[in-house]
């Protein structure tokens, strides 16, 4: 039996977030720039993950398939 993988995206999207604010804030900097820079790019970092397992899932069916 097949174990289906399943994500969190929203904890996903907190804890990218979290680290690239942590970031910015060892850098010296923790503006409402970078806390929008790190939302953004949590989202953007999703958003390509997303497409990517869907990628992947579609492959998978096809090689199930033959």
């Amino acid at each position: 039996m097949a174990v289906k993988n399943t994500q969190d995206w929203e904890q996903r999207r907190y804890e990218i977030a979290k680290d690239l604010l942590c970031a910015s804030a060892i850098a010296g900097s923790c503006t409402k720039e970078d806390i929008q820079f790190a939302v953004s790019t949590a989202d953007d970092l999703i958003a390509e993950l997303k497409a990517t397992s869907e990628l992947n899932r579609q492959k998978n069916r096809v090689q199930c398939e033959k």
